[in-house]
Parts: C-alpha cells; structure tokens; sequence
C-alpha cells in the first residue's frame, strides 16, 4: 500500500549562542513564523498528517512541534529519531521511511541538510541546490519496494521521476 511522505528542514536556527552545541540550536522568531506558514499552508491544501518523524535536535523537535499543533496531532504522533541528525546517507533516511509503520498513510520528516537535500535530489529531475529552510516536499512511497516516485517540491516546480 502506497504512503505520503513529506519531507521537511526544519525552521530558520540561532548562531547567536558562542558555544552552543549544533544539536542545541534553537529556531528564530521567523523561523517559527515561516514553520507556521508552510505548515498551514500543507493543511489547507487538505493534507491530513497521521504522524511527524524529527531528528533530537532542538530546532528540528521545535518544527516538528509546530508541525503537530498547527495539525492537531497528539503528542504521541510525534517520533524523535536521532538517526535522522546523525544520517551521512541517503539510505540512512530511507531506512527510516521504510521503517515507518503500515498504520501511517501520511507522515512529515522533519530533517536537515545535507542529506535531506541529496534524499531530495536522488529522486527527482529538478536540480534542487538545496532545500531551504522550512521547505516541504512530497514523496511516495510503495511499502514493498520501497521509494516509487517523488512528486514536485511544493510551492515549487518541478517534474514527477520514477525511480
């Protein structure tokens, strides 16, 4: 059974701490605000979310967050996996979707780059530099084969691949 996935970077971070850990990062007041956006945007295109995936790291959990409020999600539809801060591959995101339960149809990721732009980019034409912050694309996924196609980055252009 095919499932959406939507893949998302999370929200505009703070440099502004000396010292402060990478994973410690929080999000800047417009990074929340662009986060609200996009994630009201991603509702009012009639998506109905069943669950979000987010790396530990702070502002990753603060999308992520956003994400489940602006969906009314319950707090247990929210899954913190570190594998998605740590991922050095394209395949170490794909295990993580190819992971995720048959009871989800759709799900948010809620990652960093690079590896979520060259996920992004393994599997559509459109030459994405990179993916910004806060930015959503939509990925399909077949449950036995694993990645099927990716469809256009929203509020984007871009053509459908099969892979």
């Amino acid at each position: 059974m095919p499932f959406i996935v939507y893949l998302m970077r999370h929200g505009k971070s703070s440099w502004e701490v000396p010292g402060l850990p990478d994973r410690e990062r929080p999000l800047l007041p417009q990074g929340i605000e662009r986060t609200e956006k996009r994630a009201r945007q991603l509702r009012e295109r009639g998506v109905q979310l069943d669950a979000v995936w987010t790396s530990d790291a702070v502002r990753a959990a603060q999308t992520a967050e956003i994400v489940r409020n602006v969906f009314d999600l319950a707090k247990g539809r929210v899954f913190v996996e570190p594998v998605i801060y740590d991922a050095e591959h394209v395949n170490d995101l794909r295990r993580i979707v190819r992971s995720i339960p048959d009871e989800f149809e759709t799900v948010l990721l809620v990652g960093h780059n690079p590896v979520l732009t060259e996920f992004a980019q393994r599997f559509t034409y459109d030459l994405l530099d990179e993916m910004k912050t806060s930015q959503i694309i939509e990925v399909g996924v077949g449950r036995e084969e694993g990645m099927r196609q990716v469809y256009c980055p929203l509020w984007e252009t871009g053509r459908v691949r099969d892979v």
